[in-house]
């Protein structure tokens, strides 16, 4: 799922919604035709990062790549991992280092305060980054692991 982040200029004070107001996970925040009455609210929500789907107005619909290899992925691109689990909330940033498209991306290891951190095979995040001014999240798990690089399995376009 594409989200697309939102400015203040977007979302109308009293104003019904033109779309569903999601969090970084993509999770529903509010619904659309529901109103934000409270300034102090919509101010919180601005800063804690509110989106919509970018399909919400069509716009990935005429942008969506047909392949992976059509995405701009450049190595060096920042990821952002994060554990998918009840218990733990880590995130950990990662860089590009290539793809093997339709198959596979393989990232740099994590590393937390200059210490590489050991992820196992199988374990499951959610991935972020950003396409353009878009940002695009999808649930993965690690393929292969080892010293460098990590293999996740590539997002499937749909």
């Amino acid at each position: 799922m594409l989200l697309k982040l939102l400015d203040a200029d977007e979302v109308v004070l009293g104003e019904p919604l033109p779309w569903d107001l999601l969090d970084a996970d993509g999770k529903v925040l509010f619904r659309q035709a529901q109103r934000i009455d409270s300034g102090p609210l919509l101010n919180k929500l601005l800063q804690k990062g509110i989106y919509r789907r970018a399909e919400a107005t069509g716009e990935a619909a005429a942008q969506r790549p047909a392949s992976l290899a059509q995405l701009p992925l450049a190595p060096g691109d920042m990821l952002q991992l994060q554990v998918i689990s009840p218990t733990h909330a880590e995130r950990y940033q990662v860089r590009l280092i290539g793809f093997h498209a339709p198959v596979s991306l393989l990232v740099t290891m994590p590393m937390v305060n200059g210490r590489v951190v050991f992820i196992k095979e199988g374990q499951r995040f959610l991935a972020r980054g950003f396409i353009g001014k878009d940002v695009v999240a999808y649930n993965t798990r690690i393929l292969k692991s080892s010293l460098a690089p990590l293999c996740l399995p590539a997002p499937r376009l749909a």
